[in-house]
């Protein structure tokens, strides 16, 4: 039964012409409508991302902020600035957390071992974040006190790649693992048929 319902599904699919002005208009409408929507949405989206973010719950946060289309310009341009102080903020809390942890394992083992362990969580703070003078000073203390050569550095970023591109595809990446954990949805479009 499902196999020549999809059948014919596809059938129907395959006879739509694009060229037909009747599809054109609809498609020209549809955009329209989803243009519409996110211009006079946006500040309802931006408050829910902000509510979002200061739960800590940043991947949902930029979710909601992808879900904004470049095509809404003013609404697009009003999400660009939220979406970077919500990315600062989440670049301070996952700092904290990884510096937190590096301290941890330096803690636990004050040697090369301990020292390798906590440079696994000191080279995922971002420069630009809050703590990371503190991060800065904590790999200071344990080159000075380990005193032998290991495979310790600080991540560095490319000069010739601006941070406000790292950041935005950053935001991109949570959003999109965020997106890709929800539950997909069937939409049946036989309507179409009629």
């Amino acid at each position: 039964m499902a196999r020549s319902e999809e059948k014919v599904l596809l059938q129907a699919v395959r006879s739509i012409k694009p060229a037909n002005r009747q599809i054109r208009q609809f498609v020209e409408t549809g955009r329209k409508k989803i243009v519409d929507y996110y211009e006079q949405e946006c500040d309802v989206i931006l408050e829910r991302a902000r509510l979002l973010a200061a739960g800590r719950q940043y991947g949902k946060a930029f979710f909601e902020l992808s879900s904004i289309p470049a095509e809404a310009s003013s609404a697009y341009r009003k999400m660009v600035p939220v979406a970077l102080d919500i990315f600062a903020s989440y670049v301070d809390y996952e700092g904290e957390k990884n510096l937190a942890k590096a301290r941890s394992a330096w803690m636990a083992e004050q040697n090369a071992s301990g020292a390798g362990k906590a440079g696994q969580y000191l080279e995922r703070i971002y420069p630009d974040a809050a703590c990371y003078p503190a991060a800065e000073s904590l790999y200071r203390e344990i080159k000075a006190k380990v005193r032998e050569d290991w495979a310790f550095e600080m991540k560095q970023y490319d000069d010739s790649v601006s941070l406000e591109s790292q950041r935005i595809d950053a935001m991109r990446q949570i959003g999109v693992a965020y997106g890709s954990h929800q539950t997909s949805s069937d939409y049946h479009v036989t309507w179409l048929v009629k």
